[in-house]
């Protein structure tokens, strides 16, 4: 597995508060060090968040270009066999994202990029 290492354990203990889903991005609000940093996540094509309960501590947040997600997208996406003419495109080096939180949910983002905005 791939993974961009600058992401890891930077974000241990910061506090995951809100999730933002529209046509394009996701957006991922965190606040850090009582700072509020968004995680734009940039034409995603899906998104994994299962067991959610009470926690919302980060333990690490990591971003790989090889995901078991990202090609169950794909899929997905290819079983449609979308011709209409959306303005979305298909062909990107897809990234999973993913949230650890303290409790062990991980919340997976597959998308192009992400762009961090603090």
């Amino acid at each position: 597995m791939r993974e961009n290492t600058m992401w890891g354990e930077c974000w241990h203990d910061s506090s995951l508060d809100k999730i933002t889903i529209d046509y394009d991005n996701i957006v991922v609000e965190i606040e850090v060090d009582d700072k509020n940093v968004r995680l734009i996540c940039c034409n995603y094509i899906g998104i994994e968040y299962l067991g959610q309960w009470d926690e919302n501590i980060i333990r690490k947040i990591i971003l790989s270009n090889d995901s078991d997600l990202i090609m169950t997208a794909k899929n997905k996406i290819n079983l449609k066999n979308i011709k209409g003419g959306g303005a979305k495109k298909y062909d990107f080096n897809w990234k999973c994202m993913n949230i650890e939180l303290i409790d062990g949910v991980i919340i997976k983002i597959i998308c192009e990029s992400v762009v961090i905005d603090n």
